[in-house]
């Protein structure tokens, strides 16, 4: 039955307000003490009627955003029976190429009388529209203890990466009596997180991580069987053996390595015809060194210059910044207890099971002391960037590091200076992005 406006405000003002705390025949009032221009959610989702709304705007003759005072008591209404399942949906995806509206159009066909969607990646600990999410849900299961409400999702992967995320998910679902409903995907169906439910979804759980386990090794296995055979993956080397043998010639005749550089030219890649850059001659030459025998007949192999230095106050000298076109990632270090950024340390088992899985991720952004550099970190939900994001995540495993700050200011574009630290730590760029167990 469809209410007009002054019918579902009288409908509505017949309940106090859990929020507000207005009594019943009066409007909502905001905290600054005026009048709402809306009714709180807590409060018109008790009428039956109105369960299915968005929002419901207080008549202009309580006239909104003027100094709230209270009306004339009316007897309050008593609390309706449960009706039909509030269902609220959540969409999420990880990067700006993909799509959310499939997911979208998905929890509009399962009657979800709200929906929350951001691009955001699961790895990141805070996701502001899922928690707006489980708190619109905890307010309606508070106000009306009775009323089912489900949150929706269009599959598992939208809401956790791995077991344990997911069973903190149920965890907080079975405290606040809220079931979740998968809308595809092996957990297909509504799971109240009592009983039964919470077996069969933790089992299923566990099955999806150790599957994820099992495609890593068998990965892993054939990339060690392809070596063994010689074969090699990720991208052809921009200076081949023929090319080498060629700079090792004109190096032992005393050519210069900038020279040697423009007599060379690349055969094949997207850089074919073009002549290698100085730094990846000079990489060439130093791995050369390190593998040949050290009699070459051109004598030990050159280093790149060092770089130009100048003179500080007291007479010392003062080397000049590192070149851009040289980043070198971090080695990734075992994650601590206690966070290596803040310096947090988890009181129970739990959060430390979770604090351990948020330090493994690697944060990437601008490097303040040293400009066109990227510096690395590790963060805790405590001290997690709160500014734009971009994930990077491998095409076959899904891990990888975090852009933020000005790195992540396109998400459509990848920064140069990220592509290089990727390249330095071994990942493959193109076609699709791969880690360096799988490049």
């Amino acid at each position: 039955m469809d209410l007009t406006p002054e019918q579902a405000a009288a409908a509505v003002e017949r309940h106090r307000c859990p929020n507000c705390e207005a009594p019943a025949g009066s409007p909502c009032r905001t905290r600054a003490g005026r009048v709402a221009a809306k009714y709180h959610t807590a409060r018109f989702i008790l009428v039956p009627a109105l369960r299915e709304s968005l929002a419901v705007a207080v008549p202009t003759n309580r006239s909104p955003g003027t100094p709230w005072t209270p009306s004339p008591p009316v007897a309050a209404a008593e609390p309706a029976p449960a009706g039909a399942p509030i269902r609220l949906g959540y969409a999420r995806c990880s990067t700006a190429q993909q799509d959310l509206q499939i997911q979208i159009d998905a929890l509009k066909s399962a009657r979800c009388t709200r929906i929350f969607s951001e691009k955001i990646s699961s790895r990141i600990t805070v996701r502001p529209e899922f928690d707006r999410a489980l708190a619109l849900a905890r307010d309606i299961k508070a106000t009306a203890p009775d009323q089912p409400v489900i949150l929706c999702a269009h599959e598992m992967k939208r809401l956790a990466r791995n077991a344990a995320e997911l069973m903190a998910l149920s965890a907080t679902l079975d405290a606040d009596g809220i079931q979740l409903e998968l809308l595809t995907g092996p957990l297909t169906g509504i799971y109240d997180p009592n009983g039964m439910g919470a077996m069969l979804f933790a089992v299923l759980a566990v099955a999806a991580q150790l599957d994820r386990n099992y495609i890593r090794e068998k990965t892993l296995e054939g990339q060690q069987a392809a070596a063994a055979r010689g074969h090699h993956g990720g991208r052809p080397k921009v200076i081949d053996e023929d090319m080498l043998t060629f700079a090792l010639a004109l190096r032992a005749k005393g050519t210069p390595v900038p020279e040697i550089a423009a007599k060379l030219t690349i055969k094949t890649g997207k850089n074919a015809g073009t002549h290698p850059s100085v730094a990846s001659l000079y990489r060439a030459l130093a791995e050369a060194e390190s593998t040949r025998a050290p009699t070459h007949p051109g004598g030990p192999l050159p280093q790149p210059p060092p770089a130009a230095s100048r003179p500080t106050t007291d007479g010392a000298t003062e080397a000049a910044p590192t070149p851009t076109d040289r980043v070198d990632p971090a080695p990734a270090a075992p994650a601590p207890r206690a966070c290596p950024t803040c310096g947090h340390e988890p009181a129970t088992r739990a959060e430390a099971l979770h604090q351990r899985a948020d330090l493994d991720i690697t944060w990437l952004e601008p490097d303040r002391d040293r400009p066109g550099r990227i510096a690395t970190g590790r963060h805790c939900r405590s001290c997690q960037p709160t500014g734009p994001t971009l994930d990077i995540s491998c095409a076959v495993c899904g891990d990888g590091p975090i852009l933020t700050a000005s790195l992540a200011s396109d998400p459509a574009h990848l920064p140069d200076i990220a592509q290089r630290w990727l390249t330095n730590a071994g990942w493959l760029i193109s076609p699709t992005l791969r880690c360096p167990a799988h490049s």
